[in-house]
């Protein structure tokens, strides 16, 4: 039954309590279902539920931190005769390709004496953080013609994983190359290169310096100060020599002299700042 108190303090303050009878409450049997005691039955499912319940969130966690994801490597960036039908290479598997690309034509050039620099995002890569540049596909090389003969008539132990290309060439035979892009070292499994870029020499007309720089192409549409349509990335020759030590990706490498001058010829005086295109991006 329900029972209703009156509590007063001087007139000042009334409180009502409401009392349950438990006895005359539960006289008809009746127990509230959160009341009730469980059966071993409800207690057992409740477990085998739990466990489940969590495996598949265990489960879930753990494909989303080891499902490896394709990346699509466009057909710009790649030779595609290399493409194989089931392949799958993630972010980690391509920057671990070009990083092989990279050290094995560097070690195995400078182990001959063969003169390069880095070029490009290649060497932007390495002023801004010695490593790969982040949005890259592939590799740049720069070298004088001179060198590039040199590296044309030499027989090099590469790697049987890569092969290198020439244009007209005895040693290193290619159908695709052409003047602009001259030599390209590639990877066989993946199909990701190396671009190699033959600066030649020439003078200024208006003071007569010294300038070098590969034939006018597509391949230099990035530069911001390139004259032309396409671009001519031409430079001073003091710009490149005498190169200087640099390191990429753990190996030591050659870099242009002024760098500075270089990337900011290419890329523009923010150089070092780095932005972020996500529809060139790899997607």
């Amino acid at each position: 039954m329900l029972q209703q108190r009156n509590i007063g303090n001087d007139g000042a303050e009334d409180e009502t309590l409401l009392e349950l009878d438990e006895e005359d409450y539960n006289k008809d049997g009746y127990i509230h279902p959160l009341n009730a005691p469980s059966t071993p039955w409800e207690k057992f499912t409740i477990v085998v539920l739990s466990i489940v319940f969590i495996s598949i969130g265990f489960v879930c966690v753990h494909t989303v931190f080891t499902t490896k994801i394709c990346v699509h490597i466009p057909n710009g960036h790649r030779e595609t005769r290399f493409r194989a039908v089931d392949e799958c290479f993630d972010h980690e598997d391509i920057n671990g390709m070009l990083r092989g690309l990279a050290q094995s034509f560097i070690i195995t050039l400078s182990a001959h004496e063969i003169e390069y620099w880095l070029d490009s995002g290649t060497l932007l890569g390495a002023k801004r953080t010695s490593s790969l540049n982040p949005n890259d596909l592939d590799l740049d090389i720069g070298m004088s013609l001179k060198a590039f003969q040199k590296l044309n008539d030499t027989l090099l132990p590469f790697p049987q994983r890569y092969k290198l290309e020439i244009l007209d060439s005895v040693n290193y035979p290619s159908q695709t190359r052409d003047e602009a892009l001259p030599g390209r070292y590639i990877d066989q499994v993946s199909g990701l290169y190396l671009d190699i870029f033959v600066f030649l020499p020439s003078i200024r007309e208006d003071d007569g310096e010294l300038m070098m720089g590969p034939i006018a192409s597509g391949c230099w549409h990035e530069c911001v100060a390139c004259p032309g349509h396409p671009k001519h990335f031409i430079i001073p020759e003091n710009w490149v020599y005498p190169l200087m030590p640099c390191m990429f990706e753990g190996v030591k490498a050659r870099c242009p002299n002024s760098a500075k001058a270089y990337l900011t010829h290419l890329y523009g005086e923010d150089y070092m700042t780095r932005s972020w295109d996500f529809e060139n991006y790899i997607t």
